[in-house]
């Protein structure tokens, strides 16, 4: 089993979408502190910002793809062109030489990497939901525990509790 640290580091993202690097700590964003409102709070903005790392990341591989099959179609032509120098023209043949070609094999890799960088931007919003469906769960039940009488208490009245003085000011939220 992996030490904690050891996961951790997987959860730092570093995206590269077209001349742009976009760097995030997923794992601390998605933990749960002991502020739930505070969570609660960042949770709406946070899963804002991956679902357009999301979009982007879709565009972007999209975009790779799409010059993957340029690039195939310019090396057919160039290798059932006379500059192709096979010596038997064939659609194996051809296949075979696009498939060796350097720039082909470039754009494949560009091709994983695009997906590789939207698979895990779908899979940090798909966490993001599931963090969602934790904080509401979590309200639910700290309303159902406290009741309908939830206070917000001021700063003083948290002092007075830590000190066990019992005459404490709140805010009656309701």
């Amino acid at each position: 089993m992996k030490k904690i640290s050891e996961q951790t580091d997987i959860l730092n993202i570093k995206l590269k979408l077209g001349g742009k690097t976009y760097q995030s700590k997923l794992y601390k964003e998605l933990s749960i502190g002991s502020n739930i409102n505070e969570d609660i709070i960042k949770q709406p903005g946070t899963f804002a910002w991956y679902a357009v790392l999301m979009s982007l990341a879709k565009k972007f591989f999209d975009e790779k793809k799409s010059e993957k099959k340029q690039t195939y179609a310019k090396l057919d032509k160039f290798y059932r062109g006379e500059e192709g120098r096979l010596d038997r023209i064939t659609d194996k043949s051809v296949d075979q030489a696009i498939e060796r070609d350097k720039k082909f094999i470039a754009s494949c890799q560009e091709v994983i990497e695009a997906e590789f960088n939207y698979n895990l931007m779908y899979s940090a919003v798909e966490s993001f939901k599931q963090k969602k469906d934790m904080l509401v769960t979590l309200a639910s039940n700290m309303r159902a525990e406290y009741g309908s009488n939830m206070t917000i208490l001021t700063k003083e009245s948290k002092e007075a509790i830590r000190n066990g003085k019992s005459k404490s000011k709140s805010k009656n939220k309701g």
